[in-house]
């Protein structure tokens, strides 16, 4: 499917609600869509909304902006100007770009061929004009109208290539992709899922693991601390905890986190901690004897 050069040259006369397509022949055999093109790019009356010719086509006008092109029906119609080709190879072409381009412009707008008619129709319907293009031109190449509408209604049902309009096409390739990543094909998605997922956490697990050895075990091996002689020593867990906590400020650049140095006295050992528990414990002992009644009520007989 040929596809339309959108290059806004002309600004036409004035706003346009369109509801049929209008096409014609140029009557100036050789000239190209570019040709025309660049002489509707200079303020050019009687510019039309599409050009096509043989190897290229281009919409040069809005389609909301009317075109001064059919006389009395000028209202009406979006407007195409298929170039007259000079010889039989680039009519066939040029003959095959114009029904694909006018296939389009139907699709776009929900139309079909039967708001699609000849200059010479408008000339007929409306008045104000007495063209008959594009039958001189299509009838020098043994073709009628009825070829073209024939054509274009193939490019409408999908034969050759289909003819859809761009959003349309952007629908498809998004229904494709979906398809693709949530149909059939979703399954693929999730090989090697669980590896990925592994390596990820496994790092992770080793870390904490490491964390916790440090902080479970005595032995300098896992708490990184040793004696002054450099040699292992042990290490309760309150001893474990404050080397890293030093070690994290001492590692830190921002001086606000240094800590002046801590005393062995704040190092507790197995045995302080229980003698610690033990006086707690007393001291509640002894606080619930005291607060207990010191006779103990009868039972009524």
């Amino acid at each position: 499917m040929v596809t339309i050069k959108r290059d806004i040259v002309n600004a036409g006369h004035g706003y346009l609600a369109p509801f049929l397509l209008a096409v014609h022949s140029t009557a100036n055999p050789g000239a190209t869509a570019r040709n025309h093109r660049d002489l509707w790019s200079r303020g050019y009356d009687y510019a039309v909304h599409l050009t096509s010719d043989w190897t290229e086509a281009y919409q040069c006008v809005e389609y909301d902006r009317l075109c001064w092109q059919v006389g009395g029906g000028n209202g009406t119609c979006i407007g195409i100007e298929i170039c007259e080709a000079t010889n039989p190879t680039d009519f066939a072409r040029g003959f095959d770009i114009a029904a694909q381009v006018c296939a389009q412009v139907l699709v776009s707008r929900g139309w079909n061929t039967s708001v699609m008619h000849p200059h010479l129709w408008f000339s007929q319907t409306y008045g104000g004009s007495d063209h008959t293009d594009p039958f001189p031109y299509f009838t020098r190449y043994g073709k009628s109208w009825a070829d073209f509408v024939n054509l274009t209604q193939q490019y409408l049902n999908g034969g050759g290539i289909m003819a859809i309009s761009d959003s349309d096409a952007k629908k498809i390739a998004e229904a494709v992709w979906h398809h693709n990543i949530s149909g059939t094909q979703a399954w693929r998605r999730l090989q090697g899922v669980d590896q990925v997922c592994w390596n990820e956490v496994r790092p992770i697990i080793s870390k904490i693991t490491r964390v916790v050895d440090m902080l479970l075990r005595t032995d300098s091996t896992a708490s990184g601390m040793l004696d002054a002689n450099g040699k292992p020593n042990k290490a309760d867990l309150w001893t474990r905890l404050d080397w890293m906590d030093k070690r994290i400020r001492d590692l830190n650049p921002n001086p606000s986190s240094k800590r002046t140095q801590t005393t062995a006295a704040m190092h507790l050992t197995d045995d302080t901690i229980d003698k610690i528990v033990d006086k707690i414990a007393d001291k509640v002992i002894a606080k619930t004897k005291a607060a207990a009644p010191t006779t103990i009520p009868q039972e009524a007989e």
